[in-house]
């Protein structure tokens, strides 16, 4: 048997994960079965599992991994720009990593948001069961929280954020708004994010002197 590309194992896993992750959006983690994501897929069992090893476990810890690295991706390169963008600007930014919204142009599919939500919620709710995955949040939610306080402390150098917060507290209340807002698109289904970022960018400049 020939030899794959390295294009083509990487299109062959591409299409796999893509799978799995419509699969655990639309039915769950418990409600998937390997062989939903194998059918989704369109590909043989010994094929799949010949990327995915772990079967469905290591398809989970792919999925909420990819979900969160191009988020700590972006918030840490904000923090290392000597004139980071202001406080609503960047925030949208980062929302829009994490959930594309249906009518911007980076949103090539229109339910990456609704999809995106789903799976938040489905990985918050697997911590419980799998130690591992509920390892691999917490560091993420702990470097998400370091590299916010990085980037804050520019702003309040710069003079956008105010100071009468500590970076780390300002940091904190910025996750709260951003889990916020995953409740509310949950129970609304049209969570006001650019409210929320510009209301958040209110409340955080400094008053003129």
């Amino acid at each position: 048997m020939p030899k794959l590309s390295d294009a083509r194992q990487q299109r062959q896993a591409a299409r796999i994960y893509a799978a799995a992750e419509r699969c655990f959006a639309r039915n769950g983690f418990h409600a998937t079965s390997m062989d939903e994501i194998i059918a989704e897929a369109g590909m043989s069992s010994s094929t799949v599992y010949r990327y995915y090893p772990g079967g469905k476990q290591e398809l989970i810890h792919a999925v909420s991994a990819a979900r969160i690295d191009p988020l700590l991706n972006r918030i840490a390169a904000l923090a290392d720009q000597a004139h980071p963008p202001p406080l609503e600007q960047a925030f949208l930014e980062g929302i829009g990593v994490l959930w594309p919204h249906p009518e911007s142009a980076e949103a090539e599919d229109p339910s990456a948001m609704l999809r995106s939500t789903r799976l938040a919620l489905n990985a918050w709710n697997e911590i419980g069961r799998d130690a591992q995955l509920g390892d691999m949040l917490r560091a993420n939610y702990i470097t998400i929280r370091t590299q916010l306080t990085r980037l804050i402390r520019r702003w309040q150098d710069s003079g956008i954020v105010t100071t009468s917060l500590e970076p780390v507290e300002v940091a904190a209340l910025m996750q709260n708004v951003v889990f916020g807002l995953v409740i509310e698109q949950v129970i609304t289904g049209n969570a006001d994010i650019p409210g929320a970022a510009h209301r958040l960018s209110q409340l955080l400049t400094p008053l003129s002197t």
